[in-house]
């Protein structure tokens, strides 16, 4: 008998384990497609290193990854239509593979960019890397995917490709993709716009140009079929909404607004993916248009007095809709030639980044309108003007033209739009605009008279500067300080700044009317920027002196670019008068470069070489030199010359130190990374070189920023968050300080509650949480954030260290039903560390009044099981007296039985057992263990009656349990040895059901399930 007893012991207890694994769904992989002018491009956006293996036979070719992931397969598929057939996806649960036959002429490249993995299908061999011909095993490194993609279906399942689709249909699939939001930044000015109310529910149109009339000139360049469509996001900005539309590559853009419409084009095709216009046609933007163009048209119908500003951000562009009124950031200069003779007469448009003109259709109207696109945020034309032969549209962006005759001729030319007529063009004179393009340096300048400042040039400087030394030694005193300013003035000239910074600073303190007016400003200004303090430069050329200044604009405009403000810097040196090529050398040089490298941010290639050849041929310094290379690099990539750029950078990143050394070193890393010619591991470790081989300004900073954001992506969490906290603390006052905090912070967040930290030790997850405490949000989403850190740490028993966690919360950030959950959730981790005292505090330190009911049972029954630990079971039993849920049962059960009050403790477990299961099953496991429960408590009341209505009740379904053999000694009719039977009870009231009621709630704690903790957080 005792053996059988301890058989049946054995198989009770190893069966009341619970078994703790869980099945993990594979994660979403996001996949993208780009259209390029040699080849197709594929994009496997892994956020973690993931290994991966490429085997080619022939035309076919197997992809695999050592990961499972989910892809949206119909998107897949559609993409791969225009270069393979017989497409296969398998999504096992160790690793996501592809099969594939590549269609007729195409090859195959493939590599890695930080941690995703690019295919590239070509017709010709494309120039920077050949094809692989063998398998390889590539790692990757991380960075931050594009989009994301469709709920992906389960994985273990295989898909084959379709025909391709007609180019409408996958038009209409690409329309349908999510479009990724992206963050506003602030807003400047263009023109104000009426629009209509907007149309309820129309789908998007396609309009065609009209048969009868059609575009001439140039072939239209055809829409690719099957590639991931243009995003579109709607974004917040501070006047109202934008859309933002999300291009990878530098394009030229158009925007303006005609009768109740507001025109969109690009000078690129491509196809638009208008999900997130579509969920706002009601409110934003009205009916969606597509005008069929060689370039991509889109018009939309927002509400009446809507206004747009037009900005950039990187390649993507911003049209921003607005309430209030808005001229054109860049109004565009509009001038006549020869007015007076039509036959040679024509109309200039200064307009910088004017490339291509696109032609196109108002499907109202019918007429044809003429539209110049260009790279320059914000230049439009601010007028409306209507002339015999054609009418000059009002723009937020680009020009626009509606012609009456069709002699008239509008193309781009230059920097600009020239309108002309083979007829002969009738208009009458208009001022002339200044130029600010062809004649660099015609204009000299109004504030530094260079010329009489180095009084008998370079070959007397000695002469001279001993001479107006002598000259402030000998004078008397009230003109000391007249003598000290013409020195000054003499050593500017030569640009010895650092010298005339100290005596314009003695003058001003001795005389500062002197040194008050505009031209000594300008003077000290331009010497503190060239002196390399920025700061000063800032107050110094915001003095009201140099408000009206056009010449100073130029300064600012290259102040703003050392700043990193690049968009300012545009609009500052885009309105103003070169008159840099007036000034001698160091100053001319210096500012050249910034001027060359505005226009080409600003994507004017034309204008950026003329001024670099310019510089080239002034005799430039060593560190002048170094940085033209740099520029060139970046003039080159502008152009579309990747190796030559790549060439370039490599260069000066080997010469001696300076900042362009600094600069090019980044860019390089930047252009090998996306080629996939430089891992992550590799890109860091120049990163951390570069980062102690040159230190103090933007460029500094700028290298944290990229080190860290790696690390970070790379999941090195600690020295990525001490990498840019480094770049915070350095530079305090930085313009792009404040967002690299808000970065910081959404890192922080995307740890905590986006899972990232659950790949690191509870102990690691902690000591990262609290060095980094500062970042963590306020608000509900710290306290959430804090909470599941709580959790991980219950789940490996570090008690106190979550109580720490969750006592900080209770105490000093949360109130009324919020801490009411969180101090139940403390009071739990409390009693599950045995320390009811403090569990029974964390409940009277939480209290708050009108709490979800769910809550407030929860809260008191753990106060009535501390209560029952300190050995007060009738109080704890009052805190259970309205409580009929089982979870009070489970704790009367748990309270009766430790006081040995068996005949309660047997009431309470068979509410708990139940009814029996229908028919001949077996019962459940959970039931049969309150059973066996049951039966102790009544064989040790001496319950025989109870006993008899347990077997009657439950005998044939325990008997197909591994506890059938327990129950049958307990609950026999002649009842087991008194021994035996208290043996049982002794085993079995070690683990119930006082750890029974615990583990319950210890599992929905760890797994945040508590449904009062989610009523109260709601």
């Amino acid at each position: 008998m005792r053996r059988l007893l301890h058989a049946a012991l054995a198989v009770f207890f190893a069966a009341a384990v619970p078994s703790l694994a869980a099945a993990q769904e594979a994660p979403s992989l996001p996949v993208r497609f780009g259209v390029h002018p040699t080849y197709e491009r594929m994009v496997f956006d892994w956020t973690q290193p993931v290994e991966y293996r490429v085997v080619e036979k022939g035309n076919s070719v197997t992809l695999s990854f050592d990961k499972p992931a989910r892809i949206d397969e119909p998107a897949v598929l559609a993409g791969l239509g225009r270069v393979a057939t017989g497409v296969g996806i398998e999504g096992a649960a160790t690793q996501l593979s592809l099969t594939m036959a590549l269609t007729d002429g195409v090859r195959l490249r493939h590599f890695r960019a930080g941690t995703k993995v690019v295919l590239d299908f070509s017709r010709a061999a494309t120039p920077d890397k050949p094809p692989v011909d063998k398998p390889t095993t590539e790692k990757t490194a991380a960075e931050k995917p594009v989009a994301k993609p469709a709920e992906p279906k389960p994985a273990a399942t295989k898909a084959t490709m379709p025909p391709p689709p007609p180019p409408a249909a996958t038009e209409k699939m690409a329309a349908a993709a999510p479009a990724a939001p992206s963050p506003s930044t602030p807003s400047l000015s263009t023109p104000s716009m009426p629009a209509a109310a907007a149309s309820p529910t129309a789908p998007p149109t396609v309009i065609p140009a009209a048969a009868n009339n059609p575009p001439p000139a140039a072939n239209p360049v055809k829409k690719p079929d099957g590639i991931a469509a243009l995003p579109i996001a709607v974004i917040r900005t501070g006047d109202g909404f934008g859309l933002r539309f999300g291009w990878k590559e530098p394009v030229a853009a158009a925007v303006f607004g005609r009768g109740q419409h507001l025109w969109i084009a690009f000078d690129r095709p491509t196809l638009l993916d208008l999900s997130a216009l579509q969920a706002r046609r009601d409110d934003l933007v009205g009916d969606i248009d597509i005008i069929e163009s060689k370039g991509t048209v889109l018009r939309l119908s927002p509400p009446v007095g809507t206004s747009t500003l037009v900005r950039r951000e990187g390649t993507a562009w911003i049209i921003e809709l607005g309430r209030l009124p808005r001229r054109p950031m860049v109004p565009v200069a509009v001038s006549t030639r020869a007015a007076d003779n039509p036959s040679t007469a024509r109309m200039f448009l200064e307009l910088p980044g004017a490339q291509s003109l696109l032609q196109f259709r108002d499907p109202d109207i019918g007429d044809l309108l003429f539209v110049v696109p260009t790279a320059v945020e914000g230049a439009g034309v601010a007028e409306n003007r209507s002339l015999p032969q054609f009418h000059l549209l009002p723009s937020a962006q680009g020009v626009v033209v509606r012609k009456y005759d069709d002699s008239v001729d509008v193309r781009p030319v230059g920097n600009g739009v020239e309108i002309s007529s083979g007829r002969g063009l009738f208009m009458s004179a208009l001022p002339d605009a200044p130029t600010r393009t062809t004649a660099l340096g015609r204009e000299r300048s109004r504030l530094f008279d260079f010329a009489a400042w180095r009084r008998n040039g370079p070959e007397k400087f000695t002469e001279d500067r001993q001479a107006l030394h002598r000259a402030v030694a000998a004078a008397a005193d009230q003109e000391r300080n007249r003598a000290r300013l013409d020195l000054a003035r003499f050593l500017f000239a030569y640009g010895h700044v650092v010298d005339t910074l100290v005596l314009l600073r003695m003058i001003e303190q001795e005389d500062a009317p002197m040194v008050a007016t505009g031209p000594a400003r300008a003077m000290r200004a331009v010497s503190a920027f060239m002196a390399g303090d920025l700061a000063e430069a800032t107050r110094l050329f915001d003095d009201k002196s140099l408000e009206k200044q056009p010449e100073i604009d130029l300064w600012r405009g290259a102040l703003a670019l050392a700043e990193g403000d690049e968009k300012t810097a545009i609009v500052l040196i885009s309105r103003n008068s070169d008159v840099s090529e007036s000034y001698p050398a160091p100053f001319a040089n210096r500012l050249g470069l910034a001027i060359a490298e505005a226009w080409i941010i600003a994507g004017d290639a034309a204008r950026a070489s003329a001024r670099l050849d310019i510089i080239t041929s002034s005799q430039p310094t060593p560190g002048e030199r170094a940085q033209l290379a740099y520029l060139r690099g970046h003039l080159a990539r502008l152009q579309g010359e990747d190796d030559i750029a790549e060439a370039i950078w490599r260069k000066v990143a080997s010469g001696p130190t300076s900042p362009a050394r600094a600069a090019a070193t980044l860019a390089w890393i930047d252009i090998l990374i996306e080629a996939g010619k430089m891992g992550a591991r590799e890109a860091i470790e120049e990163l951390d070189r570069l980062r102690f081989g040159w230190r103090g300004d933007r460029y500094e900073f700028l290298t944290l920023r990229k080190l860290g954001q790696m690390q970070l992506a790379a999941g090195d969490y600690r020295s990525g968050l001490n990498t840019l906290r480094q770049a915070v603390t350095y530079f305090p006052d930085g313009k792009d300080t404040r967002p690299l905090v808000a970065e910081m912070s959404e890192a922080f967040e995307r740890l905590y509650l986006g899972g990232a930290a659950d790949r690191l030790s509870p102990v690691a997850a902690i000591g990262l949480f609290e060095d980094f405490r500062e970042l963590a949000p306020s608000g509900a989403k710290g306290d959430e954030m804090t909470r599941r850190l709580a959790d991980r740490l219950v789940a490996v028993d570090l008690l106190d260290r979550a109580a720490d966690l969750l006592e900080n919360l209770v105490k000093h950030r949360q109130a009324g039903a919020p801490r009411a959950a969180t101090g139940a959730r403390l009071a739990l981790v409390r009693l599950l560390g045995r320390n009811p005292n403090a569990a029974l505090e964390a409940l009277k330190t939480s209290e708050a009044a009108d709490l979800p009911p769910a809550l407030a049972r929860e809260r008191q029954r753990l106060a009535a099981r501390a209560l029952a630990d300190l050995g007060r079971p009738q109080d704890a039993l009052a805190r259970l007296v309205d409580d009929q849920d089982a979870d009070a049962d489970l704790l009367r059960a748990d309270i009766y039985w430790r006081a040995q009050d068996w005949p309660q403790a047997a009431a309470a477990l068979g509410r708990l057992a139940g009814d029996p299961p229908a028919g001949a099953a077996p019962a459940p496991d959970n039931q049969a263990r309150q059973i066996i429960h049951m039966a102790v408590a009544l064989a040790l009341a001496g319950d025989e009656a109870g006993l008899g209505r347990l077997r009657e009740r439950f005998g044939a379904p325990m008997d197909e349990t591994p506890f059938k053999d327990v129950f049958r000694v307990l609950a026999s009719e002649r009842g087991g040895p008194v021994a035996d039977v208290r043996q049982i009870a002794n085993r079995v009231a070690a683990t119930a059901p006082f750890q029974s009621f615990l583990a319950n709630y210890r599992q929905r704690l760890a797994a945040g399930a508590k449904s009062g903790e989610q009523r109260a957080g709601s």
